[in-house]
């Protein structure tokens, strides 16, 4: 989000080198490379030169952008975090602003039906012409939901939804486990925890609708627990958050942290101390974040031969 700020980017040795990382691509004679992504169904995903541009610190990170690193994150998650990440689903940066719009339309109309079952389209789940007939699938296959969430005009941040799979379920009843939505925010401040609560409520209304139109299966507020994180990283400046949703995402499915964060966040009795949570979140610098996801695209890149 832009706002005002003194120069967060002292200069480092990090910021050097970042700097030095990135030249080669923005400079590449190339604009697109190609990435084979090990994600199921997730069709082969353009890198485009713009991104190693929106890495540059300073620069802000367009939609396109945020979904290119977060599926070349999960695609890589395939190897290294094999059983988190075949839990989890993410969507691109469009699906946010379909449920918005969604939520529009009159309840009960065909309109409405239409527009729920067009919003699933944004996971990239086994998109075909008949979409109603994989709904099932979707929201029986996955654990957890990732929904990169723009609010304030021009801000990112992150819901995860876990345990949609077991709500869900034809046999589900309210002495089950609730599906907690979980919110990742880098910005501080009044405006961007009411904007994201408000986002958390909106996508709670849309799973309720989605579930009761499309699968028949009514669920009330109940089954869905919003959950603000207040302990993330915070970004710098405004320039940042979308890099942060990157690190959250990561910090969340780190191998047997959703197994420490769940819990916790679940009960009242703080299960984790603070230096536990500062270990979890690591706050790291937004070079450091930036750095991470060019580290990141460029290793993926380069292990399927392509060159700058």
């Amino acid at each position: 989000m832009a706002l005002t700020s003194n120069n967060p980017y002292p200069p480092s040795p990090l910021m050097e080198r970042l700097h030095d990382v990135l030249l080669p691509w923005q400079t590449s004679k190339k604009s697109v490379w190609k990435y084979n992504s090990r994600v199921p169904n997730l069709p082969i995903i353009q890198v485009d030169r713009q991104l190693f541009h929106e890495l540059t610190p300073g620069s802000w990170t367009s939609g396109e952008t945020v979904t290119t690193f977060l599926d070349i994150w999960h695609s890589r998650e395939y190897i290294y975090n094999t059983l988190n990440a075949e839990s989890l689903r993410i969507s691109n940066t469009y699906l946010y602003p379909t449920i918005q719009s969604t939520l529009k339309i009159e309840a009960g109309t065909e309109a409405r039906r239409r527009a729920l079952v067009n919003s699933l389209v944004h996971f990239r789940y086994k998109a075909s012409k008949d979409l109603e007939r994989t709904l099932g699938d979707l929201f029986s296959a996955y654990y957890y939901l990732a929904i990169p969430l723009h609010v304030l005009g021009g801000h990112w941040a992150l819901a995860i939804v876990v345990n949609v799979n077991g709500v869900a379920e034809a046999g589900w009843n309210p002495s089950h486990d609730c599906a907690l939505i979980f919110l990742l925010d880098s910005l501080s401040g009044d405006g961007a925890a009411n904007a994201v609560m408000r986002a958390g409520r909106n996508i709670r209304q849309w799973l309720r609708d989605v579930l009761r139109v499309l699968l028949g299966r009514e669920r009330d507020n109940g089954a869905f627990r919003i959950i603000h994180v207040p302990e993330t990283a915070q970004q710098p400046n405004g320039s940042d958050c979308g890099l942060y949703v990157h690190h959250h995402l990561r910090s969340f499915m780190a191998a047997s942290n959703p197994e420490r964060i769940i819990p916790h966040y679940q009960s009242n009795e703080g299960l984790l101390s603070e230096e536990d949570l500062v270990e979890l979140w690591r706050y790291p610098t937004a070079v450091d974040c930036r750095f991470n996801v060019t580290q990141l695209v460029i290793s993926e890149l380069r292990n399927q031969g392509n060159i700058s």
